[in-house]
């Protein structure tokens, strides 16, 4: 073939690699010989127009034939042109040499009839031939798989007849035939090289089954992921339902708990009621048995009847309190009180027991203690009854008791009391008094058949003194007696100037011996009592009772009754039951304090609920005080005396200082509690509960201007505290007190503004009530 062809074919494939090699367009020239010639010719450079390169052509039977001659006309030069390109074309053949022989691809040149032309070093790497085995052969029978060989012929003859393909300049992947005999997977991408009499071409070719066997490790890899990633979505659903599931289940747990605690809280109810209904019939009919004309043997037997139920119902009361306790149901009011008011509730209600024995209890009381505390009066009695109870218990007949009060701590914003009972009794020893205050356990279980009790009074008694900040203790020696100490951490009321009192003794030290309630029933005698009552047999007995008492009766058998009575009748006090039918006691009530003769009539509530819920219901209908059924004779006229003799003076003061204006009830103000704490001076009273209605006019209007300076809200609240407790307003008293106290730990104003939601709540009604006795007070000026 002439060299003409044959340089051509070389140029193209110069340009074609210059597209894999750093110089640009360049040529190919290789052979397995190490002899060469040189040639000169022209190609075509990306950089330059022209270029003359001194080429040397390798001595072989080659790419289409050997080279036949040479033709150096091409372009004329002179010696040492030509001796200077001659050394530049050994330099360049012996780089491009390197080039070729080092590229990490396949490189096979093949013929048009498949027969192989160049075979270079990658190649014999990846098919394991080597260049003289396979120079010369057809591609068919060396390195295409047998199932690859027929679509091969036909290709390459469509392809030279039509000119047609589909696998050339493209890059596909396709298997190889080793020299071994296995396949293997490659890639590669045929460029035809064509001239108008010759064809060739040529493969690049790489082995990909490393890169096959990291996408297959990878797309493994992929799936797993995409598995566990799966799982995990389905375990986090799966998680998801069962968190849902379960909180479902508490939701609904929740739910069932509450309305248990409130079943539970309703049976407790319901059951202190419905046991106290009997128990009031057996404690009432018996006491009235007693007091009948009766042989020694038959008051024998009904005292020992009516002394075992008011024992029955000590113990109802201790099982329902311990029972609160444990619960944590049990919550201490803060109202204010006075110590004398303690004391009294406790003789009243341990004379009894006291005279049986012929027992005498001396109370002492510091006159240092303030004159009005803010606490729980009822359970600080709760301590002392349990304490004297016990006392009584335990001490032989006709011996001592003393109880002393005395103040520990005293500063502007809490009280420290000591109490303290000390008894004649049997004593206890060490052993005894390490478990004396737990729960169920008496001084000692041998002694439990001639003691009676539950156990739990002395455990109810820690458990208060701790809600109150305190802690109880004991000291006894056995056959030496006991004394039980308390103390407990209460707030004080206003401070004022206590009453002159000629018998400092009377006042300070109290002697209780057999007392009787002669001078209560002579206070009593010609009385009118409404009795709002349902049930027969309480209105039997309460009948009874005030008979005996010489007290005239109305009876009303519900609410709706006690109004129709109420509006064409006067009576001097009301005892409302509170479950009727047609209309309940707290509806009745509200009803008559609405009317203008019901304003300053005291109402008490007779009830079996003795729940602390019932009580504030009680508070809230405008009631005064409630009896406990089954009721104590003693305690009933007690309560009846406190109430008729605190409305006889405030209607004297009116008669007196011909002020008629002042009602005995306003919505919210305990005003005998007020009208006590100044000494009855009801034309100070009218002008400071004047100055109170101001202050709440403006008070919530004040509070909101001093949103950002909680200390200024804490003191605006303290002083409204103070205010409104000396003059009787306990529930505004209360409510400013806990609005001091979410100013002073610094709560958000959002706490403080659901604190102050409370006060507007009860603030208008109250003014209402102040506005009236304001309007009445100047219209009495206007007449004057």
């Amino acid at each position: 073939m002439p060299f003409k062809q044959n340089l051509h074919n070389f140029l193209l494939l110069g340009v074609l690699f210059g597209l894999f090699f750093p110089m640009g367009a360049i040529f190919i020239l290789l052979s397995q010989s190490n002899e060469w010639t040189l040639q000169q010719f022209l190609i075509i450079h990306h950089e330059m127009p022209l270029l003359w390169i001194i080429e040397t052509a390798p001595l072989f039977l080659g790419l289409v034939g050997a080279l036949g001659g040479y033709q150096l006309d091409l372009k004329k030069s002179s010696h040492s042109e030509t001796d200077t390109l001659t050394r530049l074309n050994q330099k360049l053949s012996k780089q491009l040499s390197i080039i070729f022989s080092s590229s990490l691809n396949a490189i096979i040149i093949a013929d048009k009839a498949g027969n192989i032309i160049i075979f270079n070093s990658s190649a014999h790497d990846i098919f394991g031939f080597e260049p003289d085995e396979v120079i010369g052969k057809n591609l068919t029978n060396t390195i295409i798989p047998e199932q690859f060989r027929d679509m091969h012929v036909r290709g390459l003859k469509k392809y030279l007849e039509t000119g047609q393909h589909n696998v050339l300049k493209k890059r596909i992947e396709i298997e190889g035939l080793h020299k071994q005999g296995h396949c293997f997977p490659v890639e590669m991408e045929i460029i035809p090289i064509i001239d108008q009499e010759n064809t060739v071409f040529c493969a690049f070719i790489r082995d990909i089954t490393e890169r096959n066997h990291q996408q297959a490790a990878l797309k493994e890899a992929a799936d797993d992921l995409k598995k566990a990633n799966e799982r995990l979505i389905k375990g986090k659903k799966s998680i998801e339902q069962k968190i849902e599931q379960r909180t479902q289940e508490l939701k609904i747990a929740k739910v069932s708990a509450e309305t248990s605690e409130k079943i539970k809280s309703a049976f407790l109810a319901n059951m202190s009621h419905e046991i106290r209904t009997p128990m009031n019939a057996i404690i009432g009919m018996t006491y009235l048995a007693l007091q009948t004309d009766l042989s020694e043997k038959q008051f024998n037997y009904i005292d020992k009847v009516h002394s075992s139920a008011n024992n029955l119902l000590y113990l109802i009361n201790d099982i329902l309190d311990f029972t609160k306790i444990e619960e944590g149901k049990l919550e201490l009011e803060n109202c204010a009180f006075t110590i004398q008011s303690v004391i009294e509730h406790l003789t009243n209600t341990t004379n009894f027991l006291a005279k049986n024995k012929g027992i005498k209890i001396s109370i002492t009381i510091d006159q240092n203690i303030p004159v009005t505390l803010h606490g729980d009066p009822l359970r600080i009695g709760q301590i002392l009854i349990n304490l004297v109870s016990n006392a009584i218990k335990f001490s032989p007949d006709h011996s001592n008791i003393s109880v002393s009060l005395t103040l520990i701590t005293l500063d502007d914003s809490r009280v420290q009391i000591q109490g303290s009972v000390t008894d004649s009794g049997i004593g206890m020893t060490q052993d005894q008094i390490n478990s004396l205050f737990q729960s169920f356990v008496q001084v000692d279980y041998s002694s439990s058949r001639k003691f009676e009790g539950t156990g739990l009074g002395l455990a109810i008694c820690k458990k208060l003194t701790k809600l109150m900040n305190g802690e109880i203790w004991v000291e006894s020696k056995p056959n030496q007696g006991s004394t039980f100490s308390f103390n407990l951490w209460l707030k004080p009321g206003q401070r004022l100037e206590r009453r002159a009192d000629s018998n400092r003794k009377n006042r300070d030290s109290l002697e209780i011996y057999t007392p009787d309630n002669t001078s209560i029933l002579n206070q009593l005698k010609g009385r009118k009592i409404l009795l709002v009552e349902d049930n027969d047999i309480n209105q039997e007995i309460v009948i009874e009772l005030l008979h005996k008492a010489e007290i005239k009766v109305t009876l009303a058998n519900n609410g709706q009754a006690a109004i129709d009575c109420f509006n064409t009748q006067s009576f001097d006090l009301v005892l409302m039951d509170i479950q009727m039918p047609i209309m309940n006691g707290y509806q009745a009530c509200e009803v008559i304090r609405d009317m203008p003769s019901g304003r300053a009539i005291p109402i008490i509530a007779m009830t079996a609920n003795v729940m602390s819920e019932q009580r504030m219901l009680a508070r809230k209908a405008g009631m005064n005080d409630y009896i406990y059924k089954p009721i104590i004779p003693n305690k009933m006229f007690h309560i009846l005396q406190k109430w008729i003799n605190t409305a006889d003076k405030e209607h004297s003061k009116k008669v007196t200082e011909n002020k008629s204006t002042t009602p005995f009830y306003l919505y919210g103000i305990d005003t005998s509690f007020g009208l006590e704490l100044i000494q009855g001076n009801t034309t100070l009273y009218h002008r400071l509960l004047i100055k109170l209605r101001d202050r709440l006019e403006t008070f919530t209007s004040e509070f909101y201007a001093l949103e950002n300076d909680t200390k200024a809200q804490e003191r605006h609240a303290h002083t409204l505290k103070g205010v409104a407790g000396i003059l009787g307003a306990k529930s505004i008293s209360e409510l400013a007190g806990a609005l001091e106290l979410t100013c002073k730990n610094n709560t958000s104003q959002k706490d403080i503004a659901d604190q102050l939601t409370k006060m507007e709540a009860l603030i208008p009604p109250v003014l209402q009530g102040l506005n009236q006795l304001r309007d009445a007070i100047k219209r009495t000026k206007d007449n004057d």
